[in-house]
C-alpha cells in the first residue's frame, strides 16, 4: 500500500511549480507529512496536535537532508 501511496505522489506544486518527485526516500517523508496533516485535522487535543506538528516538521527536515545532499553531488542540478 505505501508503494501505491509513494508512485502516485510524484510532483509537488509550490509556489505555482509542478516539481516532480524522484526520490523515493522523499516521497515516503511526504506521504508521511500528508497523513500526519489529515490527522491533524480529525484531533482535538493539543497535545497530539504538537505530536503532530512535531512529526511532520522532522520528515520535512529530513526530506530536506536528503534532496541537499543529492544535488550537492550533482552539480547540474
Amino acid at each position: 500500500m505505501r508503494e501505491r501511496q509513494t508512485t502516485s505522489f510524484s510532483e509537488v506544486t509550490w509556489g505555482g511549480l509542478c516539481i516532480p518527485v524522484k526520490n523515493e526516500q522523499v516521497r515516503v517523508l511526504l506521504v508521511n507529512v500528508e497523513r500526519n496533516a489529515a490527522q491533524l485535522m480529525e484531533t482535538m487535543s493539543d497535545e497530539h496536535k504538537l505530536s503532530l506538528y512535531e512529526s511532520m516538521m522532522k520528515s520535512l527536515v529530513e526530506a530536506q537532508q536528503i534532496l541537499r545532499d543529492e544535488y550537492k553531488d550533482d552539480p547540474v542540478s
